[in-house]
C-alpha cells in the first residue's frame, strides 16, 4: 500500500503490486481525481519517478508516502492568416482565448518565458503583447516600418526583439512598449532574429547572404558572418552563445565562432535550399531541414552528417 500526498494532505491510498509501473499509478489517480496524467508528477524521496519505471525499481516499498505535484494545464498557441491568435486547452481542445486586434495576417506567435504573456507579430507593421489569463492586449509595439517578420522575447522576458522586411531590427521594453534600440546595416531583408543566452547580443540573418551579431547596449555591429552565396534564412546561437549556426538558400549550413567570426565548418549535403537550422541542447549536434524534403543531423565538432 502506498499513500499519495500533496501539500501535506492525503490525496489517495492504493494497494499496488511491486511490479506495477508509475504510469499505472498515474492512471489510477487520473480516474479517481479526474486529473489528466500529463499534469501529474510523482516524487519519492526528492526524486522524480519516470512513468515507465516499476514501483520496486523506483525504490517504493509498502507503506511509503509519495508526493504528487500537479502541473498547470497545458496551453497551446496558434496563429492564423486571418490576423487572429488562439489559446487552446491541450487536454480538451477547448478554445480558451481569442486574441484579436491585428489588421493583417500573423507572421509569428510565442509565449513569454514565464508563460503569462503571448507575443504576436503581423504584416500590419505591429507586434502585440497579450495576457494569457484574460486575452487582453497589454502593449502594441507599432514600428511604422512595414510588415513585422518575427518577434521574440528575451530570455528574462523583459525585452522584445522584432525584425522587419526593410533590413531593420528593433529592441523594445516589454513593460513600457518603448523602442530602446534599432539595428540597421544589412543590405537585404532581415530574417527572424534571436538573443544570445545572456541577453547581451542579437543575431540577425538577412537575404544579403550574411548574418550579423549586434551589441544591445551600444547598437554596434560586433561581427559580420559572410561566406554564404545565397540568402541566409535562419541563424541561431548555441546554448553557451559560443557558436552560431546559419542556414542558407545556397544549400549549405555553416558553423561559426561567435567571438572571432571564423567559419568552423560548412555542412554540405542538401540538394536544395535550406529552411531552418538548430543546435541540440548539448551543442554537440546540429539539425537542418531543406526544400529537398530531408532533415540532416550533423556532428558540430567535425561537420560530418550523422543521419538523414
Amino acid at each position: 500500500r502506498v499513500q499519495i500526498n500533496t501539500l501535506g494532505a492525503q490525496v489517495a491510498s492504493f494497494v499496488l503490486e511491486p511490479t506495477d509501473s508509475v504510469y499505472h499509478l498515474q492512471e489510477k489517480l487520473s480516474h479517481l481525481r479526474h486529473l489528466p496524467r500529463l499534469r501529474q508528477r510523482i516524487v519519492h524521496h526528492g526524486l522524480l519517478l519516470k512513468p515507465g519505471t516499476s514501483l520496486a525499481g523506483a525504490g517504493v516499498h509498502d507503506g511509503d508516502h509519495l508526493t504528487l505535484v500537479v502541473l498547470p494545464p497545458h496551453v497551446l498557441l496558434t496563429a492564423s492568416s486571418t490576423g487572429v491568435a488562439k489559446l487552446w486547452a491541450a487536454e480538451t481542445g477547448e478554445c480558451l482565448r481569442t486574441l484579436e486586434g491585428h489588421k493583417s495576417w500573423l507572421t509569428s506567435a510565442a509565449f513569454s518565458p514565464d508563460g503569462a504573456s503571448v507575443l504576436t507579430s503581423s504584416a500590419d507593421g505591429a507586434a502585440k503583447i497579450w495576457s494569457v489569463a484574460t486575452g487582453e492586449c497589454l502593449r502594441t509595439l507599432d514600428s511604422h516600418h512595414g510588415a513585422v517578420v518575427s518577434a521574440t522575447f528575451s530570455v528574462d522576458g523583459e525585452s522584445v526583439l522584432t525584425t522587419f522586411g526593410d533590413s531593420l531590427a528593433k529592441i523594445w521594453c516589454a513593460d513600457t512598449g518603448q523602442c530602446v534600440q534599432t539595428f540597421q546595416g544589412h543590405r537585404g531583408a532581415t530574417c527572424p532574429t534571436t538573443f544570445s543566452t545572456d541577453g547581451s547580443l542579437v543575431l540577425a540573418a538577412a537575404t544579403d547572404g550574411t548574418a550579423k551579431i549586434w551589441r544591445i547596449d551600444t547598437g554596434e555591429c560586433q561581427l559580420t558572418l559572410a561566406g554564404h552565396t545565397g540568402a541566409v534564412v535562419a541563424a541561431t546561437f548555441s546554448a553557451d552563445s559560443g557558436l552560431v549556426l546559419t542556414a542558407s538558400y545556397d544549400c549549405t549550413a555553416k558553423i561559426w565562432d561567435a567571438r572571432t567570426g571564423e567559419c568552423r565548418a560548412t555542412l554540405w549535403g542538401h540538394e536544395r535550399s535550406l529552411l531552418t537550422a538548430a543546435f541540440a541542447a548539448d551543442g554537440r549536434s546540429a539539425l537542418t531541414s531543406s526544400c529537398d524534403g530531408t532533415s540532416k543531423l550533423w556532428d558540430v565538432a567535425t561537420g560530418a552528417c550523422r543521419l538523414t
